[in-house]
Order: C-alpha cells, then sequence, then structure tokens
C-alpha cells in the first residue's frame, strides 16, 4: 500500500514539472500581499464536480475579466492542455470543471496563464478525492508545493 502511494506522488510530481501539490485539509490559502497571479484553491463538494479560483495578486494589469485564463490537463500523458470549460459568470475568477470533465481517482494539473503574453503564472496538480469536502465552495483546499 505504501509503495503504491509512493509511486502515485512521485508520478504525480513528473506530471506537474517536478513541482508536487498535496491536499491538506479545508484551511485556507494564506494572502501575501507582494505575491503575482496565483491559485486560491480548488474543491469539490460531491467528487462529481470540481471548481477553482485565482487572484492577479499585485498584478493589477491582470484583473479585468480574460486576461488569465486556467488551462488543464489529465493525468493521460498523451493529453494536451485544454482551457477551462466553463469560466463562472457569477463568480468572479472561477473556473467550474462540470461532470463531463470530472473524473474521480484521475490526476488533473491546472496552469494560470496571461494569454496575451504567453506566461504561465501558476500551477497545482491534484485529484479530484484531495480536494473534496464539505462546506462552502470559498472554504478551498489549501494546496501547497515542494521542490
Amino acid at each position: 500500500m505504501a509503495y503504491s502511494l509512493s509511486l502515485g506522488l512521485l508520478y504525480l510530481g513528473l506530471l506537474c514539472g517536478n513541482r508536487l501539490v498535496s491536499a491538506r485539509g479545508s484551511e485556507l490559502f494564506t494572502a501575501n500581499p507582494s505575491r503575482g497571479p496565483h491559485f486560491t484553491g480548488c474543491r469539490s463538494r460531491e467528487q462529481e464536480t470540481f471548481r477553482c479560483w485565482w487572484s492577479a495578486g499585485t498584478f493589477q494589469n491582470l484583473t479585468e475579466p480574460g486576461a488569465l485564463r486556467v488551462f488543464y490537463q489529465t493525468k493521460n500523458a498523451l493529453s494536451e492542455w485544454q482551457e477551462c470549460p466553463d469560466y463562472t459568470r457569477t463568480v468572479e475568477n472561477e473556473c467550474y470543471f462540470n461532470k463531463t470533465y470530472t473524473q474521480i481517482w484521475t490526476s488533473y494539473c491546472v496552469q494560470l496563464r496571461s494569454v496575451p503574453q504567453n506566461i504561465t503564472y501558476d500551477e497545482a496538480c491534484f485529484t479530484v478525492e484531495n480536494i473534496a469536502g464539505p462546506g462552502d465552495w470559498h472554504t478551498a483546499v489549501n494546496l501547497w508545493f515542494v521542490y
């Protein structure tokens, strides 16, 4: 069992460019006033859909809708990066993955990009079961990076 878990974590690390992400309960992200664009969390309430949120941070030139975009890739090594399937109109800076785009036990990597400048600002990798939990959508699961 431990061997299988270690292999799974190694795979996630390789999938995300040697940046491993782990879920830690329902802790909130800590604000860093000098930080640039970054994900503030991802959450699945019922493991059938999930949402991710982001902030432009101190980059005020990227606060307009559409200035930052979310791209995702699944664990399938042949899968290409695809853009967020649904930017929620009622919640600022939110990407929604409905049942069509959500699979449990599947590794996802998400990137926060500025498309006009072709810059990737942040990346997070997780499985849906790692970001699952009850509560408000905005009580996002804390994702942290190990380099």
